[in-house]
């Protein structure tokens, strides 16, 4: 049915490119058309419509939680699609020559290559207008919609504005879980590269060969510039990480479409069906009964909603592994406006989920050694969520897993047959990985020591943005909190919010008034749910990012913390209150600093500027926060509002001064991680898996990667980064923000012992 389902939807789409082609061909007047026409004219509708929905598709995967996304980021992503198609036809049509060098001779391709190319093409070759590429996809979105049968437009109001947004429709939903790997629709135009991604220096873009054009090394917000220079360990740091060479770990895909061929809903997977309603609707029943079936009838629809959203994801991931398998490739990157580093390519990569980092592993295999067998018992006890204890407890913790299996299986074990050793892991995929290598390690002839390991191990910071605010203020308390002073144990800063959480509902619970609701019952039952360090640690984690208490609010609903609330708004605001007070009482230092940068962040204000600054590293963070002006987009049916930069645009004040200490503590964590980078690269650690606060690579490497990332933490925060970003504010506005908070007396030096600091 899926197949059918998407091949239907390909031919009509074929079909409605074909009639707004006659209907421009016969002069009709079609709103808009002036700015579509010519692609549709010029195109192969096959091209525009497979680009559609294949586009489409790879975009609603994106989305985390199964939501849909608004039309006008369909329209923006669509118009990037055709016009790549665009020039790539052109290639093909207007530069034959070129063209078959480039089949013949892949690496001599490149950013001069690609400029003669299109230079060749004259006028034709030139990047499309910002409102022609609107008009183009809002055309396709148009067409899509109104003859695919996949997706449909839903217009609803919030507040004062209108919102339009795109959704699969029912039939298309229910379908997914028919699809393969196989299935050609499902294939993002950024993919892993099978050659060396190419080096990015000052002037000259990396990464892709033939997207050049398209992705430069910063990626850019909307249509506002980025800065484009930058220090040279910028760039080194860029090509260090990109250089990994990777491989699909086989075993672990072979188990993975098992279980998703099965039928699914274990291991982290989907469930392969929608789950429905166990009885019908009281048509009879009293209205409180059907208020009970409605009510319940919302979480099933929002529990299918994500499973949806997870099987396009996972359809994608075993698509691109089936493609990649027994094949050597690389993953090319760039940062974010911050300088945070991400990869380009979608779904299969390093910063995905449990299920993509799973399936990866390193091309090169270095020997475990003594300390490398060490670090692996550690990951798999990391990967079953044991990390709050001392490694030499992980260890042993793991050593008596590895006595069960030994005494089920004999070496060469089927992950079937001893599932309740990594499927009920937090991350059961990598928990397979390292327990197939550590089977393989220990049956290795020569012995677990001299076993030539290809797998990632990851040690990851406690609470990065804490620990940064920390470092910067030399904050005693909040660097016990997360790891930054040596310890017999890892401290755990959720856990200690946690309590204070607990502590102040268990109060509530005896008290004849409870503040916070109307509901008296609530202290109650939140005890009865459970109050622990998951409810606390993505607000807790997210603090230091800027998080509002109203935010924290919505992230603990969108996660599903009080989906067992009649009165999911009492629920939420009561608990949320208690977890905010509790958070600003163990990290107060923090809040000092992010109060402090939201005075800096008006000071630009009142300028009229956007904030710039330099990181130590020579990275130039800039603001893109202008008043977009608003562009209406109108095409047949559809008219769309789109953000765009004015010609004389102004700060978003209220915008750039809540961002600043999120965007400021990113652009440090971000720092670390370049000059751990660069730095492990002289001490020749060669594979990196990087995930801007967890740091990966070969097992018998990670001593060293631990001594690196300590000694670059040390050397970053050695310099007053607050006050340097004082003195640039100064430079910019020509206005003093004035003092940064304090510095407590933590002594960094003490970092170097803090075994915990990344574990």
């Amino acid at each position: 049915m899926a197949r059918r389902l998407f091949a239907a939807a390909l031919d009509d789409m074929v079909e409605g490119i074909e009639q707004a082609r006659i209907q421009i061909q016969q002069g009709q007047s079609l709103k808009g058309a002036t700015g579509w026409g010519i692609p549709f004219l010029v195109m192969d509708p096959g091209v525009l419509a497979l680009a559609t929905l294949s586009g489409l598709l790879d975009y609603s995967a994106m989305r985390r939680d199964g939501s849909p996304f608004s039309a006008i980021q369909a329209v923006n992503n669509l118009g990037d699609r055709a016009e790549q198609e665009w020039h790539f036809a052109l290639l093909r049509d207007e530069a034959p020559k070129l063209k078959a060098v480039l089949d013949r001779r892949v690496k001599t391709w490149n950013r001069r290559t690609m400029y003669r190319a299109r230079k060749a093409m004259g006028d034709l070759g030139k990047p499309w207008p910002a409102k022609a590429k609107r008009l183009t996809g809002a055309k396709l979105l148009e067409i899509a919609v109104k003859h695919s049968g996949i997706f449909t437009i839903r217009h609803w109001r919030a507040g004062v504005k209108e919102r339009c947004t795109v959704h699969l429709t029912d039939e298309a939903a229910d379908s997914l879980h028919e699809l393969t790997e196989e299935t050609a629709i499902l294939r993002p135009v950024c993919q892993p590269m099978l050659t060396p991604p190419d080096p990015w220096a000052s002037g000259e873009r990396g990464g892709y060969r033939l997207l050049k054009p398209y992705y430069p090394m910063v990626i850019p917000r909307g249509d506002q510039p980025v800065a484009d220079d930058h220090g040279p360990d910028v760039y080194e740091a860029l090509n260090v990480v990109q250089r990994t060479e990777w491989r699909i770990n086989a075993p672990v895909l072979d188990t993975m479409r098992r279980v998703w061929e099965a039928g699914g809903g274990w291991a982290g997977l989907p469930h392969a069906v929608n789950e429905v309603m166990s009885e019908p609707f009281p048509v009879d029943g009293t209205e409180a009964e059907k208020t009970a079936w409605k009510f319940r009838a919302s979480h099933v629809h929002r529990r299918n909603a994500r499973a949806m959203q997870k099987r396009l994801v996972l359809l994608y991931t075993l698509m691109q592994a089936g493609e990649l398998c027994d094949r050597v490739f690389y993953f090319p990157h760039r940062f974010d406006f911050r300088g945070r580093l991400y990869p380009m390519s979608g779904h299969l990569h390093p910063q995905s989920n449990d299920m993509a980092r799973g399936l990866l592993r390193f091309h090169e295999a270095k020997p475990l050694g003594e300390r490398g067998w060490w670090w692996l018992r550690v990951q798999f006890a990391n990967c079953w969520g044991v990390d709050k204890v001392s490694f030499a407890e992980r260890v042993a913790w793991t050593d008596r897993k590895l006595v069960e299996l030994a005494a089920r299986q004999p070496p060469g074990i089927d992950p079937f047959e001893v599932k309740d050793l990594w499927a009920g892991a937090d991350d059961p995929w990598q928990a397979l990985a390292c327990l197939l290598e550590m089977d393989a390690a220990t049956s290795y002839p020569g012995g677990a020591h001299a076993y030539p390991s290809t797998l990632p191990v990851s040690i990851d910071g406690s609470n990065s943005g804490l620990q940064h605010f920390s470092a910067m203020l030399r904050d005693p308390h909040g660097a016990q909190l997360v790891n930054l002073a040596p310890s017999a144990q890892p401290s755990d800063v959720y856990l200690v919010v946690a309590d204070d959480v607990r502590r102040a509902v268990e109060s509530d619970a005896k008290g004849a008034l409870v503040p916070d609701t109307t509901i008296d019952d609530l202290p109650r039952q939140w005890l009865e749910q459970g109050i622990d360090r998951k409810l606390c640690k993505r607000p807790t984690m997210t603090y230091c990012y800027g998080v509002t208490q109203r935010g924290l609010m919505d992230a603990l609903v969108a996660d599903g913390f009080v989906d067992w609330a009649e009165n999911q708004h009492a629920a939420v605001t009561y608990i949320g209150r208690k977890v905010w007070a509790a958070i600003r009482e163990n990290v107060q230092a923090a809040a000092d600093a992010m109060d402090w940068l939201r005075g800096v962040a008006s000071v630009a204000n009142q300028h009229g500027l956007l904030l710039e600054w330099s990181t130590p590293d020579g990275f130039r963070v800039r603001h893109p926060y202008l008043v977009p002006s608003v562009t209406t987009v109108k095409c047949m049916n559809m008219t769309l509002r789109a953000a765009v930069t004015g010609e004389d645009p102004s700060v978003r004040a209220h915008v750039q001064r809540n961002a600043l200490p999120p965007n400021f503590v990113h652009s440090l964590d971000a720092t670390h991680l370049r000059m751990t980078a660069v730095a492990g690269a002289v001490h020749g650690i060669t594979s990196w898996m990087m995930i801007h606060d967890s740091f990966g690579t070969h097992a018998a490497d990670v001593d060293e990667l631990a001594v690196t990332l300590r000694e670059q933490f040390i050397k970053l925060y050695t310099i007053d980064v607050l006050d340097r970003l004082r003195q640039q504010v100064t430079e910019l506005t020509g206005e003093d923000p004035g003092p940064p908070p304090e510095m407590g007396d933590f002594d960094l030096e003490l970092v170097r012992d803090a075994q915990y600091i990344f574990s």
